[in-house]
């Protein structure tokens, strides 16, 4: 009986020390970027773009484009040219993507105003 009752503490503990390992590699949820303030690659990897929010300076409307690249504003266009307006009582927009975009080189932001700009990205890699 002693024998049948380790064997199965030493089945269950490896099911779930698995279980455990498994999990903890599996990069199945969304990512931030840091946040940026000028164009700038934002995933150098295949990935997928989830959503992207910008905040403006109040003042200054800001153009997006994001591309499907890992290094320059060029290529493939994620989305179409997106106008961010602005006023001092509405700084901030979300752009969000469902389902969410396909990237196979990467994710490139180029931002164009004539204020500031800061905007975060949420990505997932692609396995």
């Amino acid at each position: 009986m002693k024998r049948l009752f380790k064997t199965f503490l030493t089945v269950v503990l490896v099911l779930m020390l698995s279980a455990t390992v498994t999990y903890a590699f599996t990069p199945d949820y969304i990512l931030p970027t840091a946040t940026k303030t000028a164009s700038a690659v934002c995933v150098a990897v295949p990935s997928y773009f989830y959503s992207i929010m910008v905040t403006t300076d109040g003042t200054n409307a800001v153009t997006v484009n994001i591309y499907d690249n890992a290094s320059a504003a060029s290529g493939t266009k994620l989305i179409p040219s997106w106008v961010v307006t602005t006023s001092a009582s509405n700084r901030v927009q979300t752009l969000s993507m469902n389902p969410p975009v396909p990237a196979s080189n990467g994710i490139y932001v180029d931002t164009s105003t004539s204020g500031t700009v800061a905007y975060m990205l949420y990505y997932r890699n692609q396995r």
